[in-house]
């Protein structure tokens, strides 16, 4: 995974360089500097209006009491569309604009998943905890629905005799 980032950093400068002379050469140097500029005002409206959607989608997931998973993965991408669509150059906004796109997002979504999974560097804990027996997912008791719904009453208890200012608190089962 280094040496492809060491790759890139490397390839990717020289790419742009050698596109952008070519783009200066075939529609002119202001033709070139414009588009530039045009795609990096572009991105970044589009970068806002994505953002604010995913940020929307998250809090809505938080709510439901879910972990936004998918929604901080998104808000990931987008950030790295903001900043590649910000730089100047022409690979780098087809990339940008690239990860705008919610199909190519899921799609970078499932190969980064496969590759941690495949790595085996990975654990993947379907409910409980670590050391819970039912965390493996083996156990058809964890997939029996919702627990019962206890009715029952509360009743504040002042316990006088150690402390005015500290009470206890009992649940009474309503069914006895």
């Amino acid at each position: 995974m280094a040496r492809l980032i060491l790759l890139l950093f490397i390839t990717l400068p020289i790419a742009e360089i050698a596109i952008f002379i070519e783009a200066g050469n075939l529609i002119g140097f202001w033709a070139t500097l414009s588009v530039v500029v045009l795609t990096a005002i572009i991105g970044t409206a589009l970068l806002r209006q994505q953002g604010m959607s995913a940020l929307r989608r998250a809090e809505a997931a938080l709510r439901r009491h879910k972990l936004p998973v998918e929604e901080v993965a998104t808000g990931i991408c987008l950030l790295v569309a903001g900043a590649l669509l910000l730089t100047p150059g022409f690979l780098t906004d087809l990339i940008g604009f690239a990860l705008l796109v919610s199909p190519f997002r899921h799609f970078l979504g499932v190969l980064v998943f496969r590759h941690f999974v495949n790595s085996g560097r990975t654990s993947i804990w379907m409910g409980g905890t670590r050391g819970d027996d039912h965390s493996s997912g083996n156990d058809p008791s964890c997939d029996a629905g919702p627990a019962p719904v206890i009715d029952g009453e509360f009743h504040e208890v002042n316990n006088s005799s150690a402390n005015k200012n500290k009470s206890t608190h009992s649940i009474h089962d309503a069914r006895r």
